[in-house]
């Protein structure tokens, strides 16, 4: 293995491969031709000793297949480059499709207490104005924006401010 091949085994351990799986996986595809786990542990820096479980990882994730030569010895052959990533890409879009609907599930609003800003919510000291908040309320920037139109409606308006412990109308 080269130095060059660094960047491609890093990318498929971000993608879930080990770093023995992503070594073997990066010798079986420049090989052109099924290798045996000898034939794999050498190139690629994994030790003889694990080279036989990493490649059956392999094969049960569907990044190789196993081949058996005519004299009953068997090879490893990857899954082509090109199938491996659409594979992966599939897989992560799926996952990240079910994520983003198990938490939107998860999610509650945060409960909020509306401050009036505008009217009576302020003092003058030496020239600047300040905002009285009650006491125990703890100031809340909703981020992303304006604040959600179930908080503005009969609380008053876009000037008022969100603090934790009250509730959204």
């Amino acid at each position: 293995m080269v130095m060059a091949d660094q960047p491609v085994i890093e990318n498929l351990q971000t993608l879930g491969m080990s770093g023995y799986e992503a070594k073997a996986y990066v010798v079986l595809v420049a090989a052109g031709q099924p290798l045996n786990g000898y034939e794999v542990a050498k190139p690629s820096g994994v030790p003889r000793s694990t080279v036989y479980e990493t490649l059956a990882k392999l094969v049960a994730r569907g990044a190789a297949y196993e081949v058996r030569t005519g004299d009953g010895t068997i090879e490893q052959l990857p899954l082509p480059p090109a199938s491996l990533v659409s594979r992966l890409r599939l897989d992560f879009d799926s996952s990240l499709e079910s994520l983003e609907d198990s938490l939107a599930r998860m999610a509650v609003m945060p409960e909020t207490h509306l401050i009036d800003n505008p009217v009576g919510g302020h003092h003058r000291r030496g020239g600047r104005r300040r905002h009285r908040r009650p006491a125990g309320a703890v100031p809340v920037r909703l981020a992303g924006g304006p604040l959600p139109a179930q908080a503005v409606g009969a609380q008053g308006g876009p000037g008022r401010r969100g603090c934790v412990g009250d509730e959204l109308r």
